[in-house]
C-alpha cells in the first residue's frame, strides 16, 4: 500500500514543532535539563495533577481500569468526575472495606466488578495508616492479589511526624 503524500507518511517521526503535554519526560540522564534543584529546607511543587487527571493518564496510556476508594462524603464528587472525564472507574466508599462473616473471609473487593481493577486510587489515604485496622487488612489483601498500580492522595500529610506514613 502506497502512502506517500498522505498524512500517514511521516506519522512515526518526531516532529520538531510539537510540544507534548506531559509534566516530565523519562530522561534519567538529565541531558534534556528536565529537572530542578531543590536546596535543603526549600519546598517546591514538582507538579500538580488533579486525581481525575492521574486516572485519565493511566486509563489512556496503559488502559488502566481504575478503582477509586474514598470516604463516603467524596463518593458523589468522584462519580461526577468519573462520568465527566469518562474514567472507566469504579468508585467505592472506604467504609465498605470490611470482612463479611461466614465461611472464609470475603470482602466487597472480592466481587466481580472490583476484581479486574488494575489501578487503585485511594483518596484521603491517611485513613489507612493503622496496620491493625480491618479496613487496612482488607485493602492490603486486595492489593496483594495481581499486579495493581496504586496512587495515594491526601491533604493530611502527617499526624504526628513523618513516620505516620511508614506503612
Amino acid at each position: 500500500m502506497e502512502i506517500r503524500g498522505s498524512a500517514l507518511n511521516n506519522l512515526a517521526e518526531i516532529k520538531e514543532d510539537i510540544k507534548r503535554k506531559r509534566i516530565s519526560s523519562y530522561d534519567i540522564s538529565g541531558a534534556n535539563m528536565d529537572f530542578i534543584t531543590i536546596n535543603p529546607e526549600e519546598k517546591k511543587e514538582l507538579c500538580s495533577i488533579e486525581g481525575a487527571g492521574i486516572i485519565k493518564h493511566f486509563e489512556r496510556i496503559e488502559r488502566a481500569r481504575a478503582l477509586i476508594i474514598c470516604p463516603k462524603p467524596l463518593i458523589e464528587m468522584w462519580e461526577d468526575y468519573n462520568e465527566t472525564f469518562d474514567l472507566n472507574a469504579r468508585v467505592l466508599s472506604m467504609s465498605l472495606l470490611r470482612k463479611n462473616g461466614g465461611k472464609g473471609v470475603e470482602t466487597i473487593l472480592d466481587q466481580r466488578k472490583y476484581r479486574d481493577r488494575n489501578f487503585v486510587l485511594i483518596d484521603e489515604s491517611h485513613n489507612f495508616r493503622h496496620h491493625s485496622s480491618q479496613r487496612y487488612e482488607v485493602l492490603n489483601t486486595y492489593l496483594l492479589k495481581g499486579m495493581k498500580k496504586v496512587c495515594l492522595l491526601t491533604a493530611t500529610p502527617r499526624n504526628k511526624d513523618a513516620w505516620s506514613f511508614d506503612s
